[in-house]
């Protein structure tokens, strides 16, 4: 995920510039934080550490969400610079993989400390 966001970002950069109209960088934060936490879990056994990476996953999804439909109204609206959005678009998706991807660390955290299967249920549970 992280080499297809670079390459992304090459892509990206080879392009004319643009101002990002939406905030990638908080997206990116976040995910990053979702990483750290479900890996600090992990060597810590920590279930409420892992809970707390399971809870934030439905806001990173809310973030991709938003970012594909603004991508889809900018190209409706500014179709010359399709390349630009979908290369956002696509490191968007990306992000949001890599939270899925500390979600499941997190949830396994869970089964290994608890016993409970958790993927399937909300993060409450």
């Amino acid at each position: 995920m992280a080499v297809n966001i670079a390459r992304k970002a090459t892509a990206i950069s080879a392009l004319p510039p643009r101002e990002i109209p939406f905030d990638l960088q908080a997206m990116s934060e976040k995910t990053q934080r979702m990483l750290r936490g479900s890996l600090d879990a992990l060597v810590n056994m920590d279930a409420v550490g892992a809970n707390e990476v399971r809870a934030r996953d439905d806001e990173i999804d809310c973030m991709k969400h938003e970012i594909r439909l603004r991508v889809q109204e900018m190209i409706r609206t500014d179709p010359s610079h399709v390349e630009f959005f979908l290369n956002l678009l696509a490191v968007s998706r990306n992000l949001e993989r890599i939270a899925d991807l500390a979600t499941n660390i997190a949830e396994d955290v869970i089964y290994m400390i608890e016993g409970r299967i958790v993927r399937h249920t909300t993060w409450e549970t």
